[in-house]
């Protein structure tokens, strides 16, 4: 429950396009109240620094470099896809969020966008309403794939 509760106001901070926004101000009264109605802000900053989707015991070495949260992405996609439906005119996107601190495979670098590395992820969303119907991380090719 306590990770749902995290989730939701992860996604809460992007719906209020505060992602690059310090944390103490979301549970300031500048924001929505829902922030400090969940949890305290030093149980979402623990939360979010301890957090961790791998384990070496079980990790299959076969599969790709984003495996580890490709199935909490996939419970989003299908929640996302049960949530809508989807209407005439849908767009494709493609964002490089930013990041460049972080040790992970499947950092993206690309020239033209205004951040340069980060990870790289397409979406596909409703054109009327701007809601995400489906997401998937580019994560490059699971090994053993030939070229």
């Amino acid at each position: 429950m306590e990770l749902d509760a995290l989730i939701g106001l992860v996604y809460m901070r992007g719906l209020m396009c505060a992602n690059f926004t310090d944390v103490t101000q979301l549970w300031s009264v500048h924001y929505s109240p829902l922030f400090g109605a969940t949890m305290s802000q030093n149980r979402f900053e623990f939360l979010l620094s301890h957090l961790r989707l791998d384990n070496k015991a079980t990790r299959d070495t076969n599969r790709d470099k984003f495996s580890a949260a490709r199935e909490l992405l996939t419970l989003f996609n299908i929640q996302c896809a049960k949530t809508m439906q989807t209407g005439p005119y849908m767009a494709f996107d493609e964002t490089l969020f930013p990041n460049r601190g972080a040790n992970y495979g499947f950092r993206t670098f690309m020239s033209s966008k205004p951040w340069k590395y980060g990870i790289l992820y397409r979406s596909l969303n409703d054109s009327e309403v701007a809601y995400t119907y489906l997401v998937h991380v580019c994560a490059g090719k699971p090994k053993g794939i030939a070229d």
